[in-house]
């Protein structure tokens, strides 16, 4: 589990998750920015990539297609290499987070 912040859209959905709250607001909408908490699921809506070595998900976005687009040759490809590993999320507001550390 990974306390970070995201834009909320109008639909419900969570878009540039970040545990920096300054990178979040770097993507310029006007979207609220709120605390969300993500959790590796495997039936979760969204899509991330955890780098080998590494131990937070980045590139997390609602749908297939949308993550795809963040990898040259396909996520499957990095995979493959060893690069890092696919995995499903769930995100969910969590106004009692407070600060994600």
């Amino acid at each position: 589990m990974w306390e970070m912040y995201a834009h909320k859209y109008e639909n419900g959905e969570f878009w540039h998750s970040h545990s920096d709250k300054r990178i979040v607001a770097l993507y310029g909408t006007k979207l609220p920015i709120v605390p969300v908490r993500i959790i590796e699921s495997p039936e979760g809506k969204y899509y991330g990539y955890i780098r080998t070595g590494k131990t937070i998900p980045e590139m997390i976005y609602p749908n297939w297609n949308l993550f795809t687009v963040c990898f040259a040759y396909g996520p499957e490809v990095e995979v493959e290499k060893g690069n890092g590993r696919i995995v499903r999320l769930d995100v969910v507001e969590c106004p009692e987070v407070g600060e994600p550390s």
